[in-house]
C-alpha cells in the first residue's frame, strides 16, 4: 500500500504540532522544514484527540533526533493504536518554542 503524508503546524513561539488524526492508519516518518528551530521530536498521543499523553518507550520519552531538511524515518510499532498524535520539539525532556511557524508533513501508512 503506498504511504500517505499529512500536514501538520507548530505555531510561533510554541513547540507542540496540531494532531493528526491516524485511526486505522500508523506514521512511519516525518519531513522536517527547512527552517527548524534545533530541536529534537517526542511524541503526544490521544484516543479521543481531546486528552493527550506523552509517548513513553522503555521507562523513558520517546525521543528522536531531528535537522532542518531532513526525512526522519519511525518505528511504526510504536505507534499503532494511536488515534491522534501531534509532534513536539524538545531537547532534554523540556519543550522547545519555534521561532516561527513550521509546517511538518508526517508519512503514514495502513496498517496491514
Amino acid at each position: 500500500m503506498t504511504p500517505k503524508a499529512g500536514r501538520v503546524l507548530i505555531a510561533s513561539g510554541a513547540s507542540e504540532s496540531s494532531a493528526l488524526k491516524l485511526v486505522s492508519e500508523t506514521i512511519v516518518g516525518i519531513y522536517m522544514p527547512a527552517s527548524w528551530t534545533s530541536a529534537d521530536l517526542s511524541f503526544r498521543a490521544s484516543q479521543d484527540g481531546v486528552n493527550f499523553s506523552d509517548v513513553f518507550e522503555f521507562g523513558g520519552l520517546l525521543s528522536v533526533q531531528a535537522g532542518a531538511g531532513q526525512y526522519v524515518p519511525l518505528d511504526f510499532s510504536k505507534f499503532v493504536g494511536v488515534a491522534h498524535l501531534k509532534v513536539k520539539s524538545q531537547l532534554n525532556g523540556s519543550g522547545v518554542n519555534q521561532a516561527a511557524e513550521r509546517v511538518l508533513t508526517p508519512v503514514f501508512r495502513a496498517i496491514e
